[in-house]
């Protein structure tokens, strides 16, 4: 069905025969069953590890947090409260996710990520958290 899908949008889009090919073999090249079996394009193999960071998403907050906070000239209380304020509810009305796929194969990572910035927003209630917080800025660490 994904390949009709594909076919389908890239006919609408005017692009011929040769195209619709050379991109569902790009495609299918890159389904994780075939790694390491197939000799694949560059294009596969992009997009392989395009997927496999995807399927990384538990990474962002480490990857991304800090630099979300510097662009935004947030600090770590002012993004926990964001993120919880905005995600929580969708958790808690189910809607989160509107498609089932992407609940089966997602909700538990955003549970997870959910429960770890409550978790931030506990800990900055800590005493002993925040001075070694403070600590580390002083020591510019952070």
């Amino acid at each position: 069905m994904g390949t009709q899908q594909i076919t389908q949008f890239l006919l609408e889009s005017g692009y011929d025969q040769a195209v619709q090919v050379q991109v569902n073999k790009i495609i299918e090249d890159s389904h994780l069953a075939y790694r390491g079996e197939r000799n694949m394009s560059e294009e596969s193999n992009a997009l392989v590890d395009t997927d496999t960071l995807f399927k990384a998403l538990p990474t962002t907050p480490i990857l991304f947090a800090s630099k979300f906070i510097t662009q935004n000239k947030y600090d770590i209380r002012k993004l926990a409260n964001k993120i919880i304020d905005e995600q929580k509810p969708l958790m808690d009305n189910d809607t989160y996710f509107y498609t089932k796929l992407a609940k089966e194969k997602y909700l538990k990572w955003a549970r997870v990520n959910l429960t770890m910035w409550e978790n931030v927003l506990e800990a900055l209630e800590d005493s002993d958290i925040n001075e070694m917080l403070k600590s580390a800025k002083d020591l510019g660490v952070l």
